[in-house]
């Protein structure tokens, strides 16, 4: 394999960690616009109900985008992926209302951004 291979091919995956984070800046101030939060409020500690559930729409959209679970993680200042995992597999994330939630941001946002 060639340098300059080498290089394309780091090009690329730099290339696509950019995409990968305008997506998630995109889905974050997406997601607190909708709930009404502020961002730094989504990326605290805290553990109001309004602000876990703004949390969980947020891995839920990442996920379904290809974010692996420690991407996600790191980006929602969590400790580490298990949060994200818990918040993927929950009952709360099966739940209707909050796939309904998520997929109405989905929504609007590909309408929005087709417009």
């Amino acid at each position: 394999m060639s340098s300059k291979q080498t290089k394309m091919e780091h090009g690329n995956i730099e290339e696509k960690d950019d995409n990968m984070t305008q997506d998630s800046n995109q889905i974050i101030e997406m997601v607190c616009k909708s709930c009404n939060i502020s961002i730094d409020d989504l990326l605290s500690k805290r553990r109001k109900k309004n602000l876990v559930d703004a949390r969980q729409i947020c891995c839920i959209l990442m996920y379904r985008l290809g974010f692996n679970q420690q991407k996600i993680g790191k980006l929602l200042n969590y400790k580490d992926h298990t949060t994200v995992n818990y918040h993927l597999s929950g009952r709360r994330a099966n739940s209707a209302t909050m796939l309904n939630r998520a997929n109405l941001l989905l929504i609007n946002s590909n309408a929005s951004y087709n417009a």
